[in-house]
C-alpha cells in the first residue's frame, strides 16, 4: 500500500522521518506544510472549507511499520478470504429471505397502480370535457368581442347619420325660414 502524500508539497508521508497531519476535512499534509498553513491561518487548499486550519484540530498521523513473514501475510489473506466468503454467503441468504417480501411489495404496487389507473379514467374524461368547454367559451367570447366591435361601429354610423340629419334640418330650416324672412 502506498504511503499518503502531502496535499501541498506532494512529499510522501514517512511515519519515522516525515510525519503528517490529517485536517478536520480529512486531507493529509506533512508536518511542515500543516504548521505553515495553521501559523498563517490559511483554509484547506481544496477550498472544502473557508475557516482557517488550526493545529489543535489536526490529527498527527501515527503509522507503525511492522515487518511480517510471508507465512503471516498468507494467514491474514486467508482470514480475509474467509471473511469475504462468509459475507458473500450472508448476503445471499439475506437476499433469499428478502425476495418473498420484494415480490409481495411488487405485487401490491402493481395492484395499487391498476386501482389508480382505473380511478383516473373518469377524471381524464372530465378533464377533456372541461377542455372542450373552455374552447367553446373562448369561441363565444371571441364572437361576443366581434359583435361588440360591430355594434360600436354601427353606433358610430348612427351618430354620424344623426349629425348629418341635424345639419340637414338646420339647413332646411334656414332655407325655408330664411326665404320667408326675405319675402
Amino acid at each position: 500500500m502506498p504511503l499518503p502524500s502531502c496535499k501541498m508539497c506532494e512529499t510522501n508521508i514517512d511515519p519515522v522521518h516525515w510525519p503528517g497531519y490529517r485536517s478536520v476535512c480529512n486531507h493529509i499534509y506533512c508536518q511542515d506544510c500543516y504548521s505553515f498553513l495553521t501559523h498563517f491561518r490559511f483554509p484547506c487548499l481544496d477550498s472544502c472549507r473557508t475557516a482557517p486550519l488550526n493545529m489543535e484540530d489536526g490529527v498527527l498521523l501515527k503509522m507503525v511499520v511492522v515487518t511480517t513473514t510471508e507465512e503471516e501475510d498468507n494467514e491474514v489473506v486467508s482470514q480475509y478470504q474467509l471473511a469475504a466468503e462468509f459475507q458473500h454467503q450472508s448476503t445471499k441468504s439475506q437476499h433469499a429471505a428478502n425476495m418473498p417480501v420484494f415480490y409481495a411489495l411488487d405485487s401490491a404496487v402493481d395492484n395499487q397502480t391498476e386501482v389508480l389507473v382505473a380511478a383516473a379514467d373518469p377524471l381524464k374524461d372530465a378533464l377533456l370535457s372541461q377542455e372542450e368547454l373552455i374552447v367553446s367559451l373562448e369561441e363565444c367570447n371571441r364572437m361576443l368581442d366581434e359583435s361588440t366591435r360591430r355594434s360600436n361601429d354601427i353606433y358610430e354610423q348612427y351618430k354620424q347619420a344623426q349629425r348629418g340629419l341635424d345639419e340637414a334640418r338646420t339647413a332646411l330650416c334656414n332655407a325655408v325660414f330664411g326665404e320667408r324672412r326675405e319675402n
